[in-house]
Order: C-alpha cells, then structure tokens, then sequence
C-alpha cells in the first residue's frame, strides 16, 4: 500500500508532467514574451538557436547565463530528482518520468557540449 508521501509525491509529478506537456504544445517564441525574429532574416539561424539554448536552459530551470559548474549542479539535482529507479513501483508513472529525464540529460549534453 502507497504511503500519503508516495501518493502526494506521484501526485506532484503528474500535476507537473501536465504543465510540460502543455509547455511543448505551444511554440517555444510564442510562450515568450520577447517578440519573434522573422524566419527570413538573415540572422534567423541564429535566433533559432539561442532559442533552442534558452529552452535547454529552461529544462535544467536556469537562468540562460549560468556557468558551467551551474549546469552540472542543477543536472545533478534534477537527475537525482527525476530518476526512473525512483518511481519503479509505478509503472506508467515511471514511463513518463522516463521521458522527463531523457530531456535532462540532453540538456546537460548539449550544454556541456558532450558527445552523444
């Protein structure tokens, strides 16, 4: 039998599972609310890109001028946190923690800029 913790704790997840699925619906410049640079111009690359950081940034729940040892620490904290073998005694709970965590570490990858 689940403890009041272990019910409040997956109720926690859920509730914010629900508020990421909800994030990733919407456009990453349209939940901004800096305006949108045009696709056309010449510096859209890069603007695309910065947005691409940013959201990475965002994942690991960090200001986008963070230095490295930073990021690690917030990885590190998150990881423990958002770890599968935490939630092994619920399955489905587990299946969408699974995915919260693979977008930790890629994060953590790109920002580090590791190798895959």
């Amino acid at each position: 039998m689940d403890s009041v913790e272990d019910k409040f704790r997956a109720w926690e997840i859920e509730a914010e599972l629900q508020q990421l699925k909800e994030q990733l619906k919407i456009p990453y410049s349209q939940r901004e609310s800096r305006g949108s640079s045009s696709h056309s111009s010449p510096g859209a690359s890069a603007s695309v890109t910065d947005e691409k950081y940013r959201r990475f940034y965002q994942i690991l729940e960090l200001q986008p001028d963070a230095s490295l040892g930073e990021v690690k620490q917030a990885y590190r904290r998150l990881a423990k946190q958002w770890h599968p073998d935490f939630f092994a005694h619920n399955p489905p709970l587990q299946r969408k923690v699974q995915a919260k965590f693979i977008e930790i570490n890629e994060a953590y990858r790109v920002l580090c800029k590791l190798p895959r």
